[in-house]
């Protein structure tokens, strides 16, 4: 991986090896927010996070894509726990992951687990993949995210959100600037000003200068913002 640091700003590019912006870090549970537009890599980049998570003995992963027409995270068959593409389905499985994120706490005492879930492969963190997420707004479910998001952490079940851009109908009820974790690829100047925050260009969060890759010249492929 490869950062080069500006002032505010951290840029990265991706290798294969654990990379520090993955939803879940050794224990570490954290709640994330992905935007990339058309031909940044985004499908690519859920599709490497995804991989690295279900290597994981400890992390048990979940897909909910409401938007797609590509095959998404289909080529991790069996390795993806649940998979939603409808919106009953992933309502479902919304109200399963709160319901979880809410019945945890009562458990830390009783399996000696201090203040917060300790994951292991019994008793796995979750986290959910939501790409397009859009979609998902359109359909009326963003409030189970936000409740997810606002109780889901310190019993290890957490949310990375997929979008090819940082729109209203994105933001739905909340601005992703509250999630802790936030990577831009390849978007517009607004992406990341509604991403970063007002000021973040000036700062050097600079993803809407990145060049996705066309035809053999890999141009900023695997670069990113985070």
């Amino acid at each position: 991986m490869r950062s080069t640091e500006r002032p505010g700003a951290a840029r990265y590019r991706a290798t294969a090896a654990r990379c520090p912006f993955l939803p879940y870090l050794g224990g570490s549970p954290t709640n994330g927010v992905l935007v990339g537009g058309p031909g940044s890599g985004k499908s690519t980049a859920l599709l490497g996070i995804a991989e690295a998570l279900t290597a994981w003995e400890d992390v048990a992963v979940s897909d909910i894509d409401l938007g797609s027409s590509g095959a998404g995270l289909d080529p991790m068959g069996d390795a993806i726990q649940r998979c939603a593409t409808g919106k009953a389905a992933a309502e479902i499985l919304l109200r399963d992951a709160l319901s979880i994120a809410k019945a945890r706490p009562r458990l830390f005492k009783k399996l000696g687990m201090g203040r917060n879930w300790q994951p292991s492969p019994s008793h796995p963190a979750l986290v959910l993949l939501i790409d397009e997420y859009p979609a998902l707004v359109a359909a009326g479910l963003f409030p189970l995210v936000s409740e997810i998001i606002r109780t889901g952490r310190k019993s290890a079940v957490t949310v990375l959100m997929a979008a090819q851009g940082a729109s209203k109908d994105f933001l739905g009820a909340a601005d992703p600037a509250s999630v802790p974790l936030r990577i831009a690829l390849p978007c517009q100047g607004q992406d990341v000003t509604r991403l970063m925050g007002t000021g973040a260009i000036a700062e050097g969060w600079v993803a809407h200068r990145l060049q996705p890759a066309e035809g053999d010249n890999p141009r900023d492929a695997s670069v990113c913002y985070i």
